[in-house]
């Protein structure tokens, strides 16, 4: 195994190029979501890049979540849960599941409940 970064071959439709998204592992797929392009335009959908094929695909997902920048995103069991970021010029503390099984986004708690961090980016 050679020491250092390389860059992979991909098939597939890779994202457009952009920052400041976020992107997690489950098992053998990278989930990316959010960020933006270079034009400020915030991409929508999620990708996933199957490690094991070096495949990218724009996944279908039922339900949405508002496009977003600066997030953050954690992968636990089969979901991805997504927190915060920055939209046009608000600051985001909302929750999201991403149930990548049944390929949906579901609630999460509600942020006027409990002791919500405060919006942040």
């Amino acid at each position: 195994l050679q020491e250092g970064w390389r860059r992979l071959d991909t098939a597939g439709v890779a994202p457009r190029a952009h920052y400041r998204h976020a992107a997690a592992v489950i098992g053998a797929h990278m989930y990316v979501f959010g960020g933006r392009t270079q034009g400020g335009r915030l991409p929508e959908g999620v990708r996933v890049l199957s490690l094991l094929t070096c495949a990218w695909e724009e996944v279908e997902v039922e339900g949405s979540v508002a496009p977003r920048w600066a997030h953050t995103m954690n992968a636990w069991r089969h979901m991805l849960v997504l927190f915060g970021g920055h939209r046009k010029r608000d600051y985001l503390n909302d929750v999201a599941l991403l149930d990548t099984h049944n390929r949906c986004w579901l609630p999460g708690p509600d942020a006027d409940t409990g002791s919500a961090p405060s919006p942040r980016a």
